[in-house]
């Protein structure tokens, strides 16, 4: 079987998505050392990213630049020849705005967020959300397997479109997640490096993600305000998104900025608290990784967040201050809970597996390719 791998949505920085293609085909590499990989990418990457230097390390796999966007009008236009050219049994686009072509298609669909109004967009006269609803849609009726991370984004958006469900073509197909090898190397000692070099207090509450509107930055920040906590910090770790304001300059918060991975993973692991109550999430890895490191969780009581976290996190309603206020109060109160929540969230956090998420999709690639 050949695969064709379309990856130009990578870029030099680490999306979400470039996240999920370059795990998916790692595990897809190990367990498929039968098929062959091409892998679609654009040319602004340099020879020493991950992406390339996965492909290039794997017998069975190769690269391939395409100079061509990989969004809007072109992407439609240009790449079914493109794409044919290469004569793939399977042809894998990892958005919602899969090229239009006779070649059998799967698409991973990651995030309702632009169908919910929750996510805004830079976007002039409205000409990106159109786009994006058509994509969708297009790519809903067109697509020969429809890929969604979470139960909640496929209901999202199957309902927004009026779309029936159609098991036959459109699944569930969780992200995966290593607990053992994003907490490699992580322990106390390592904790005090970075808790000494930060200057961070024994104790605080840690947010992490952008700040943007959905994220519900605002209203964390307003409910640790509420508080009566002495000695407690807000610790905020993200980029900034400067169209959004926010502020962050309030008594006993701290926005840190951007920060380098075993950084980020010594805020979790001395954190009393990950507070997460998004408005809206396609997933939500930072629950789990909050989770791989003994930190209890607070996140949202609907969608995806409670889909990921299940029974190991305290829920909450993300529109109300008050109830965001009361969980944290509750952590910081209620050590029997701390200790419920931990060991219930090391548990959860090993249910995701990106094998698992090899697999499945493995399979879907088999059944069209099978059919076409």
């Amino acid at each position: 079987m050949h695969v064709l791998f379309d990856a130009r949505i990578h870029f030099p920085y680490m999306s979400g998505i470039s996240r999920y293609m370059l795990l998916l085909l790692e595990h897809l590499f190990k367990i498929d050392p039968d098929s062959r990989y091409t892998v679609l990418v654009n040319p602004t990457l340099p020879p020493d990213d991950a992406l390339l230097q996965l492909v290039a390390r794997t017998p069975n796999a190769e690269s391939s630049v395409v100079h061509l966007g990989h969004m809007g009008p072109v992407n439609y236009l240009k790449m079914p020849a493109v794409i044919k050219g290469f004569r793939p049994d399977v042809y894998h686009y990892p958005n919602m705005d899969a090229p239009l072509t006779d070649v059998p298609t799967v698409a991973t669909i990651h995030d309702a967020a632009m169908s919910n109004g929750v996510k805004r967009f830079d976007d002039f006269m409205g000409i990106k959300a159109f786009y994006f609803r058509y994509s969708m849609r297009t790519t809903l009726k067109k697509a020969d397997r429809a890929l969604f991370i979470s139960h909640a984004v496929k209901k999202e958006i199957l309902d927004d479109h009026g779309l029936h469900d159609d098991p036959t073509r459109y699944k569930v197909v969780y992200n995966g997640f290593e607990a053992d090898d994003f907490t490699s190397g992580i322990d106390q000692a390592h904790f005090e490096k970075v808790k000494k070099e930060l200057q961070l207090p024994e104790k605080y509450f840690l947010y992490v993600g952008a700040l943007r509107e959905h994220k519900n930055i605002a209203r964390i920040i307003e409910a640790f305000g509420n508080l009566d906590l002495s000695g407690w910090q807000l610790i905020t770790a993200g980029s900034r998104y400067e169209k959004f304001k926010v502020d962050l300059d309030r008594p006993g918060v701290r926005y840190l900025g951007l920060v380098p991975d075993e950084v980020l993973k010594a805020l979790y692991f001395g954190s009393k608290g990950f507070v997460f109550p998004s408005l809206f999430e396609g997933f939500g890895f930072p629950i789990l990784e909050a989770m791989s490191l003994g930190c209890p969780v607070i996140t949202t009581h609907y969608g995806a967040t409670k889909e990921v976290a299940g029974d190991a996190a305290l829920l909450v309603d993300p529109l109300r201050v008050d109830d965001i206020a009361d969980a944290m109060r509750r952590l910081a109160q209620e050590p029997g809970l701390v200790a419920s929540l931990r060991e219930k969230g090391l548990r959860r956090c090993r249910d995701f597996s990106w094998e698992t998420t090899a697999r499945q999709t493995l399979e879907t690639y088999r059944e069209i390719a099978r059919n076409k």
